[in-house]
Formats: structure tokens, C-alpha cells, sequence
């Protein structure tokens, strides 16, 4: 390794007595020394804040707020960083012990911006659960921010957050995690970092073993949160093109707005957006779709994109919503 930069870990904890001091030693055991450990307490009625605070480390730092979300936590444990690289982490899943060393040795020898890996599953016992049934996937071969865009429209998030590792500069351009959203909130991150046109990298490699509490509804993997998850996904996806260029619009979804990224004006650019929704089998999406279209009737240049290139009159539009 030609240089070795400071790595900042960053975990929010919350109620993770059990599995707090697995999770900060697996960190602080890193094969590369050069890291600071920043564990932000958010708020814990357990005993999770007196547990960390006990361990003894230089690198080591333990903050505590009042409970605030995860969002909170981890941007609060951000402005307390110094690294040029920040590790995301969590206080119950635990990284292999050249996780560090490995990814940045990947960020060396490779075009990127954020860098994640395929972790291995385990449930609240440490035992490995089988991988084709966790949501975290390996993507074909993605090369750039429009192919990410894509899939995560169509298909969601599959990367697994506490695998990142982020560019200080990187993460400083994008911003801090939406405290609003306490289930989705690295989805939409990994959004925005395509919106700027940061570049995603996956290596296959297992670096991270992340847990899944099924029991513990706590816990952010709990299946019992679904229906937030829900609600936050309706919230994303319906301002899933604000702030996206044009370019990072047709040139992901060039198969369905081909025509229209050759006329190049704001109402075919609008058409586009009200297509692409269409294409989706989510009916929330479908539901955005049939509003952009409503919303642009009333521009002239926007009824004759419909009208030549897909044969659509005011009075189609809601026939529109209802095929498939």
C-alpha cells in the first residue's frame, strides 16, 4: 500500500448490550492500526453506553445523545471524525479483521467512490444463515452510477451499508444521512451519491458479518418494521428523479425513453420521468406516473410528445395507469 490514511469507523448503537463488545473489538482488531473507533450511544435504556465506555483503547471514542434515530447518530458520530476514510458499522454485526486493510488495498486498484462487499448473514446466535436468502446480492458487473440508478429503481437496495467504506471528501459532497427516515435512510444516500455521479464499487469479497435480529424488533433488521419500510420506500421513490440530470435519467433508462432524450426539451425530460414510473410493477410508482402525467397536461409541448409518440389523448391518460 503506497500510503496508509487514517480509516474513521463510525457506529450508532442503540439497546446492544449483547453484542456491542463483539462488534467495537472486531474494529479495534483490524490487521491495518492506522483507525479512530467512533461509538455514538443514541440514547440507550440498557446498559450498552457504560459497556463500551468500560473498554479501554486510545483509538477509541464514546459519545452519547439523546435518542434521535440511527440517521442522527451516525451524522452527529461524523462531525467528530478525522479520518480521510469513514467505515460504516453498526453494534451488532463484525468485521473480519483485515476488512480495513482489504478495502482500501480495493480502493487503490480501483475506480471508486464508495466501496461496499458481500457480507455473510447470521441471526442473534452467530450462526450463518444461508446467503440466497438475504436480500444482499452481488450486482452484474455494474461499471456506473447509471447502472446502480437502474437497478435501484427497479429492484431496491442491495448493498449492505455497514460493508461501506466512503471517501471523506465523497461523503462531505453528498451530505448527512436523512434523519427522517430511520429504515431506508442508506437507500436514499446511495440515491443521492448516483445523483452526483459518485461512483459504487462491490468487491466479492466477505469482509462483514451482518446480523439479522429476528427476534428483537429493536433492531433495524426486524422484520416487524415493514411496514415503515413500506412508508419510507413510498417516500423515496416518489422524488426518485428530483435533482437527477437529464443525462443520469436517459442514460439509465435508455431503453424506455430513447425518443424522448432526442427531443431534449424540460416537457419530453418530464415525459420521461412519468414513463419511466409507468414501466415499474410497484403501484406506488404507477401512482407517481399517472401524477406527472396530470401535472404536465397542461404544457402544450408535453400533449404533443404524447400524442406522437405514444398515441396518448388527455382522455387516455388514466387507461394509461391501468395497462401494464
Amino acid at each position: 500500500m503506497k500510503s496508509r490514511p487514517l480509516v474513521s469507523f463510525v457506529a450508532a448503537v442503540f439497546n446492544q448490550q449483547n453484542t456491542v463488545v463483539e462488534s467495537v473489538n472486531s474494529m479495534l482488531r483490524q490487521s491495518y492500526e492506522n483507525i479512530e473507533v467512533i461509538v455514538v450511544d443514541d440514547g440507550s435504556s440498557d446498559s450498552t453506553f457504560e459497556i463500551v465506555s468500560s473498554l479501554q483503547d486510545p483509538r477509541l471514542k464514546v459519545l452519547r445523545k439523546e435518542n434521535g434515530g440511527p440517521s442522527s447518530a451516525f451524522n452527529f458520530g461524523i462531525s467528530h471524525c478525522t479520518g480521510s476514510f469513514i467505515a460504516f458499522m453498526s453494534g451488532d454485526d463484525i468485521c473480519d479483521e483485515n476488512r480495513v486493510l482489504e478495502q482500501l488495498e480495493f480502493f487503490e486498484g480501483m475506480d471508486a467512490d464508495l466501496l461496499f462487499c458481500v457480507p455473510e448473514s447470521i441471526d442473534e446466535n452467530d450462526f450463518e444463515l444461508e446467503s440466497e436468502k438475504m436480500p444482499f446480492i452481488v450486482a452484474d458487473d455494474y461499471e456506473s452510477a447509471n447502472d446502480y440508478f437502474r437497478h435501484f429503481f427497479y429492484k431496491g437496495n442491495f448493498l449492505c451499508a455497514p460493508s461501506c467504506m466512503i471517501k471523506k471528501i465523497v461523503l462531505d459532497a453528498i451530505g448527512p444521512l436523512h434523519e427522517g427516515l430511520l429504515q431506508l435512510q442508506d437507500f436514499e444516500y446511495w440515491i443521492r451519491a448516483c445523483k452526483l455521479g459518485y461512483k459504487i464499487q462491490v468487491v466479492k469479497r466477505n469482509l462483514l458479518k451482518y446480523r439479522w435480529n429476528l427476534k428483537d424488533k429493536s433492531n433495524l433488521s426486524s422484520p416487524s418494521n415493514a411496514n415503515r419500510i413500506n412508508v419510507e420506500h413510498k417516500y423515496i421513490m416518489q422524488s426518485y428523479f428530483d435533482d437527477a440530470s437529464p443525462e443520469l435519467i436517459y442514460g439509465a433508462f435508455e431503453k424506455e425513453t430513447k425518443e424522448l432524450a432526442e427531443i431534449g426539451t424540460y416537457a419530453s425530460l418530464m415525459v420521461a420521468k412519468a414513463m419511466i414510473y409507468l414501466h415499474s410493477e410497484d403501484d406506488d410508482c404507477r401512482q407517481f406516473g399517472f401524477n406527472t402525467l396530470i401535472d404536465i397536461l397542461d404544457l402544450e409541448d408535453a400533449r404533443m410528445v404524447l400524442r406522437e409518440l405514444y398515441d396518448i389523448e388527455p382522455r387516455d391518460v388514466f387507461q394509461r395507469l391501468n395497462s401494464k
